[in-house]
């Protein structure tokens, strides 16, 4: 079903709100892992960063970037999403995402990332958008 104008607009705007005043953007001064992650064909790279509390659970996130508004943009929100979970949950929100990726099907516990439909013909993008949750997966799986 095709997204109406109305809509698609609200979509921009969450993404272009999330570019301007990204939430976490920032470098942890001691980080438990990192993971470093680029782009070839279009240049963005992104830093996240993790703490981990005793009972595993993510307590901070942030990010470093160098990248277009769709990357920084869901880095910002996946920095949001995260932060808090125990590391197990945290990787279910990776999978969640990575499938919604694939089949452009927003489950409840994504909300905020239904606003990337607005890149869904974009084909280019969809490597801007996953770039952060490839950083977020591989330094969570360093704590494994």
């Amino acid at each position: 079903m095709p997204v109406s104008d109305e809509k698609m607009k609200a979509y921009q705007k969450v993404i272009i709100d999330h570019f301007r005043t990204p939430a976490n953007f920032r470098v942890i001064d001691n980080p438990d892992v990192q993971a470093l992650k680029s782009n070839r064909l279009c240049g963005d790279k992104v830093c996240l960063q993790v703490v981990v509390s005793q009972g595993n659970i993510l307590t901070d996130v942030a990010f470093s970037e160098e990248s277009c508004s769709v990357c920084k943009a869901s880095a910002s929100m996946l920095t949001q999403l995260l932060k808090g979970l125990p590391k197990t949950e945290a990787l279910d929100v990776l999978d969640a995402l990575d499938q919604f990726a694939s089949d452009w099907q927003v489950n409840a516990d994504l909300g905020a990332f239904e606003a990337f439909i607005a890149i869904k013909d974009f084909k280019t993008r969809h490597r801007c958008l996953c770039l952060s949750w490839q950083a977020a997966r591989e330094a969570i799986e360093q704590l494994i």
